[in-house]
């Protein structure tokens, strides 16, 4: 039939073949402008509700490696309930607005970009959230980062979201702003690309997509493998953005490593201290540094000053007192 789409819905006048009301309808609101405000009202409901408050608990969790039952324990008792929106008004509320609008406008102009050269629509959606995702993750970083400053801070707890941000901006300047938007952008390619790659494979080959229920299953699918996939990345931004990385020119393989021992001393294996005494001469106070007992784990200090020191005792004979 002529003038009719996929479904058998007729779209068009029988006699002049032109668009009927519902089909103008229709690309209207699949329309840049209209994708930009539903995406943008849904996502602002969304994270009022119940996104902002799980975001909070997972960047604290990945920031401070507590249990989430004594982050939540801690929030209720310091701030009470409204504590789970601390950072919402204004950073969260316009991350919100922004990031559903952001993408929703950029995957539209992207999927305008990569239809004509993909014969594959599979590719080209892949490619398209790809591309949207990185629009989105350099325009939210800056107001990621005051978010998290907020929610990792502890001294500003019940503190104006504003004059932490500008408390930010003052010690540390606005450049500081996009620390970490690179590492974020990076995660969002990663995050939006996955989800429409493993969403289609999931309707393709697990679920189906006859059905919205079977659409809803496979997109469910979808994001946990690509939340899964992209954590690492998750937590390496929480901890570039995170408060006690304030004004620190941080190496983003180094955030995630644990502190280090200080260097042990080869003979004694233990941390070199300082030399006590009056000074020698410079091959004395080498000899001395070498062969001198100092006290560490195995030698307290007691011991160390009841026993017979010797300042320079022969090459390669380290003697011990008799009490040890």
């Amino acid at each position: 039939l002529v003038g009719c789409d996929a479904a058998g819905d007729c779209c068009c006048d029988d006699v002049s073949g032109r668009p009927t009301m519902a089909s103008s309808q229709q690309s209207q609101w699949r329309s840049s402008g209209g994708q930009l405000v539903i995406t943008s009202g849904v996502t602002l409901v969304f994270e009022c509700m119940m996104g902002h408050q799980l975001e909070y608990l997972k960047i604290v969790r990945q920031t401070t490696r507590r249990p989430y039952n004594e982050i939540l324990s801690d929030i209720l008792r310091r701030r009470g309930v409204l504590g789970l929106w601390d950072g919402f008004v204004p950073w969260g509320a316009t991350q919100a607005v922004t990031k559903g609008a952001v993408f929703g406008f950029a995957h539209n102009l992207c999927t305008q970009l990569t239809r004509p050269y993909f014969k594959h629509k599979e590719v080209a959606d892949t490619l398209a959230g790809a591309g949207a995702g990185g629009v989105q993750g350099f325009a939210l970083s800056p107001l990621l980062l005051l978010k998290t400053r907020i929610m990792t801070e502890t001294t500003s707890q019940g503190e104006s979201s504003f004059l932490v941000g500008a408390k930010v901006i003052r010690r540390e300047g606005v450049s500081s702003l996009m620390k970490g938007s690179g590492t974020f952008a990076l995660k969002r390619v990663g995050d939006w690309g996955s989800r429409y790659a493993f969403t289609n494979l999931a309707e393709k080959h697990i679920v189906g997509s006859d059905s919205y229920a079977k659409k809803i299953a496979a997109s469910l699918i979808g994001g946990l493998v690509s939340a899964m996939s992209t954590i690492p990345l998750d937590v390496l931004v929480a901890n570039l953005q995170k408060a006690s990385s304030a004004g620190k020119k941080t190496i983003h393989l180094r955030s995630l490593r644990l502190p280090r021992r200080p260097p042990l001393h080869p003979r004694l294996r233990h941390p070199r201290l300082p030399r006590e005494g009056p000074p020698r001469h410079a091959h004395h106070r080498r000899r001395q540094d070498r062969y001198r007992l100092r006290p560490g784990p195995t030698r307290p200090a007691a011991l160390l000053a009841r026993a017979p020191g010797r300042s320079q005792p022969p090459r390669g004979i380290l003697r011990l007192p008799v009490s040890l």
